[in-house]
C-alpha cells in the first residue's frame, strides 16, 4: 500500500508503521504499478461529531458524514464538495455543477453555511441558494 504523508508525495506504508498525524490522505493500490483502488482520508473527531480539519468550526454529526451507495460508504457530496471549495479546478466546477441538482435543502443549507464559515463569499453560494446572501 501507498500513503500520502505530504502534499504530492507517495511512498509505500509498511503494516506496521502509525503515521503521522500530518497525513490526512491515503491512496491505496496493490502494487507500484496497479491502479488506484480507493482513496481514504482522515479528519479528526470528537464524540460523534466529525471536525473539519481545515476550519473546526465546520462540524457535523458522524452518521451524516456519509451516505450509503451500491452497498458501500462514500463521503457525502456537500462535504466532498467543500473540500473542493477551498481551491477550485476545472474538474472541481464540473463536480460541483453536476452534484447540486441532486442535493436536497438540508445538504445544500449545510454546505452553504460551512462555505460562508470558510470562505464568506465563495462564488458557489450564490448557485446554492440565488438570491440576497446573509
Amino acid at each position: 500500500m501507498h500513503a500520502a504523508i505530504r502534499p504530492g508525495t507517495l511512498r509505500p506504508w509498511p503494516v506496521d508503521e502509525v503515521l503521522p498525524a500530518s497525513a490526512h490522505d491515503i491512496w491505496v493500490r496493490d502494487h507500484p504499478g496497479a491502479p488506484w483502488r480507493f482513496q481514504l482520508m482522515l479528519d479528526e473527531s470528537a464524540e460523534d461529531e466529525w471536525i473539519y480539519r481545515r476550519d473546526p468550526r465546520i462540524r457535523r454529526p458522524l452518521t451524516a458524514l456519509t451516505i450509503m451507495r451500491d452497498g458501500l460508504r462514500h463521503l457525502a457530496p456537500e462535504v466532498q464538495l467543500l473540500y473542493k471549495a477551498k481551491a477550485p479546478r476545472p474538474k472541481d466546477e464540473l463536480d460541483f455543477e453536476t452534484v447540486l441538482p441532486l442535493l436536497d435543502d438540508g445538504r445544500r443549507h449545510w454546505l452553504a453555511a460551512a462555505l460562508r464559515t470558510e470562505h464568506t463569499t465563495h462564488p458557489w453560494l450564490t448557485r446554492l441558494h440565488p438570491g440576497p446572501q446573509r
